[in-house]
């Protein structure tokens, strides 16, 4: 199967963003399409749980973030019960007293029915960060029940950069304002959000979780909630199956097109019926003797059967002369 080139990222509007969102679009819609590289994932929690200590609760977000996430619950009509994970290794400060993310591998998520938020991610080694979103749903829940993965909080700096340079810029609103930027396939910043490093976790986590072809993401929200503050949500649906071609009887074929309700042929995309040209001249070439193909055949057969047989000699009859 041949697939149309994908423009290279210096003719794209967000470049190389943009380019790897494309590809991973293509990837998760087509299995036939070359070059993925993401292999499906069995990674599990008990896998994560050798080398870090996974603690699961059961709970709601902490405070902070209770108003963002009740919003989404709201608009999503999401219940629970909530469960909890959180895991965290290689904890180093710098100078200053921050924390170093150099050897930091961090995760925090709450997971409902259906639905993924992830608050913290941190990763310096280990499994990816999309297996581990994989792993922990997984544990609580089917995986092909998974509907929306939420980035709580965005601090992620490709992530947030191209946001707040190329969303958020072009918006004159205040602020402070609750907006939600939605964005579809097909789209440029669809395909550049998906090609951000939180995006690729999503792209990632699909085409690890499911074969290919059979689900993908369907929209990108970026909610902004306050200032430069916001979160990311992904919607997962099913690929729908392609629908058959319309009926067409193939060149030289004795079927009928199939009839409408009218009792007329239907237009279903077969070529119409071929109609007997007619003559311009229907007086041309005319013989008042002739009387048609099959009367003429006719003849013609019925000659062909006489068989002319010999005489034979009468016998004398008694009495007879």
């Amino acid at each position: 199967m041949a697939f149309a080139p994908i423009p290279g990222p210096e003719t794209l509007l967000y470049g190389e963003r943009e380019h790897r969102g494309r590809w991973f679009e293509r990837w998760t819609k087509n299995p036939a399409a070359p070059g993925c590289k993401v292999a499906r994932s069995d990674v599990t929690i008990a896998d994560i749980g050798e080398s870090l200590n996974i603690r699961r609760n059961p709970g709601t977000p902490g405070s902070h973030l209770d108003d963002e996430v009740a919003h989404q619950m709201a608009q999503l009509h999401l219940e629970g019960p909530w469960v909890c994970h959180s895991m965290n290794s290689g904890y180093t400060f710098t100078e200053e007293g921050d924390v170093s993310t150099e050897n930091l591998n961090e995760w925090k998520s709450y997971i409902l029915p259906s639905a993924l938020f992830i608050s913290s991610t941190f990763r310096a080694s280990g499994p990816y960060v999309s297996q581990i979103a994989q792993a922990m749903y997984q544990s609580e829940n089917r995986i092909d029940t998974l509907k929306h993965v939420f980035f709580l909080d965005v601090i992620n700096e490709d992530t947030a950069e191209f946001v707040l340079d190329n969303i958020f810029a072009e918006d004159r609103r205040p602020d402070g304002s609750r907006v939600e930027y939605c964005f579809f396939p097909g789209q440029s910043k669809f395909h550049a959000l998906l090609g951000t490093k939180l995006g690729s976790v999503v792209a990632s986590l699909v085409l690890g979780a499911y074969p290919r072809g059979t689900r993908h993401v369907t929209q990108i929200v970026v909610h902004r909630e306050a200032q430069r503050c916001f979160c990311l949500q992904f919607d997962i649906d099913t690929i729908p199956a392609s629908p058959p071609p319309p009926y067409s009887a193939l060149p030289g074929s004795k079927h009928k097109r199939p009839r409408g309700a009218d009792g007329n042929e239907s237009d279903d995309g077969g070529e119409p019926p071929r109609k007997r040209r007619k003559s311009a001249n229907p007086n041309r070439n005319y013989d008042p003797s002739y009387q048609g193909p099959a009367r003429r055949t006719r003849g013609q057969a019925a000659a062909s059967k006489i068989v002319k047989l010999p005489l034979r000699p009468r016998k004398p009859t008694e009495g007879a002369p």
